[in-house]
C-alpha cells in the first residue's frame, strides 16, 4: 500500500482545473440545470400560491384556511423532493467526473460526463454513508442524553462535564468515522461495485493523513469562497446603494402583482444562479479531487499499470 501525498492531494483540485477550464465550465452548467434551474422555477411556480395565501390569512389573528394551509404544504414538499433529486442527481454526476479526471485523466470525451454503472455505485456508496451517519449520531446523541440526564438528577455540575465530553467525543467520533469512510465513493466509483469493507480496510492507519487532506482542502476553499463571495456581496451591496433605491419605490414595486414583479426580477435572479453555478463547478472540484489523488496514492497497480512499470 502507498503513501498519500497530502500537499498534492489536497491540491489536486487546482491541477483538475488547469488541465480542464472547459470542462469545469460545463460542469457548472450541469449544476445550474440540475440545481438551480428547477429551484427558480418550482418555486417560482408556489409564489403566486403563496402570495395568495398571505393576502388571504386574517390580518386579526384569525386561523387561516386549513385546506390552503395543506394545500400549500404538499406543493412545498413536492417542490423540496424534485430540487433536491436534481441536487443529488447534480453531485453523482459532478463528483465521478472529476473522480474521472483525476484516475483516468485520458478519458475526456464528454468533458468526463457520463452516466453509468460508476456512478450508480458510487451514488449508492454516497446514500448508504449518509444513513449510517444519520444512524450513528442519532444513535450517540440518545445515549448521551440518557445520560446526561441521569447524572444531572445527581449533580448538576456533573451533566455539564458530561454534556461537554460527550459532544467533544460526538465531533472526534464523527470526524474519525467519515475519514474511514471517505475513500468509499471514489472506490465505488472505480471498481463499480460497493466495496464498503474493502474501502475501509484501505484507511486503515491512514487517519491522520486523511485528516490534514480534508483540513488543507478545507482552508483552501472556505478561504476562495470568503474572498469571492465577499468581493461579490460587497459588489452587490454597492450596486444596490448606488441605484437611489427609496422606500417608496419598493413599496411601489412590490405592491404589484407578483406576476408583475417576479418576472422583472427573474433575469437578475438567473444570472445571480448562473453565476453561483459556476463557482459551483470550481469549489466542488477542489473540494471532491482531493478523495480522487488520496485514493490514487493508495490503491495497488491495476494489472495494466503493473505491466507499464514493468515493459
Amino acid at each position: 500500500m502507498g503513501q498519500i501525498d497530502v500537499g498534492r492531494a489536497a491540491t489536486a483540485g487546482f491541477g483538475v482545473i488547469a488541465r480542464n477550464p472547459l470542462a469545469v465550465l460545463v460542469w457548472g452548467l450541469v449544476f445550474f440545470a440540475l440545481t438551480i434551474l428547477p429551484l427558480i422555477l418550482t418555486y417560482g411556480a408556489i409564489g403566486p400560491a403563496f402570495a395568495e395565501f398571505i393576502q388571504n390569512t386574517p390580518s386579526d389573528g384569525g386561523e387561516p384556511d386549513l385546506s390552503a394551509v395543506m394545500r400549500l404544504q404538499g406543493q412545498m414538499m413536492a417542490a423540496n423532493a424534485l430540487t433536491q433529486l436534481g441536487q443529488m442527481a447534480a453531485q453523482v454526476l459532478l463528483m465521478c467526473a472529476i473522480f474521472r479526471a483525476v484516475l483516468r485523466p485520458q478519458d475526456s470525451s464528454l468533458f468526463y460526463l457520463r452516466l453509468g454503472k460508476g456512478e450508480l455505485m458510487a451514488g449508492l456508496m454516497l446514500l448508504f454513508i449518509g444513513v449510517l451517519v444519520f444512524m450513528g449520531v442519532f444513535g450517540a446523541v440518545l445515549i448521551g442524553a440518557i445520560v446526561v440526564a441521569g447524572a444531572a438528577a445527581a449533580s448538576t455540575e456533573t451533566a455539564v462535564v458530561l454534556g461537554i465530553v460527550g459532544v467533544l467525543a460526538l465531533i472526534v467520533g464523527g470526524v474519525w468515522l467519515a475519514l474511514r469512510l471517505s475513500l468509499a465513493p471514489v472506490m465505488s466509483f472505480a471498481q463499480q461495485g460497493f466495496p464498503l469493507v474493502e474501502a475501509w480496510k484501505l484507511t486503515q492507519g491512514k487517519v491522520g493523513s486523511l485528516f490534514l487532506v480534508g483540513l488543507l482542502m478545507v482552508l483552501i476553499v472556505v478561504t476562495l469562497e470568503m474572498v469571492v463571495f465577499g468581493a461579490l456581496i460587497g459588489g452587490a451591496i454597492a450596486a444596490i446603494a448606488g441605484a437611489s433605491l427609496n422606500e417608496a419605490a419598493l413599496q411601489a414595486f412590490f405592491a404589484q402583482p407578483v406576476s408583475a414583479w417576479s418576472m422583472q426580477i427573474l433575469p437578475w435572479v438567473l444570472g445571480g444562479g448562473l453565476v453561483i453555478s459556476l463557482l459551483g463547478g470550481v469549489f466542488t472540484t477542489l473540494a471532491s479531487a482531493p478523495w480522487a489523488a488520496a485514493y490514487r496514492d493508495l490503491a495497488p497497480p491495476t494489472d495494466d499499470e503493473t505491466a507499464a512499470t514493468f515493459a
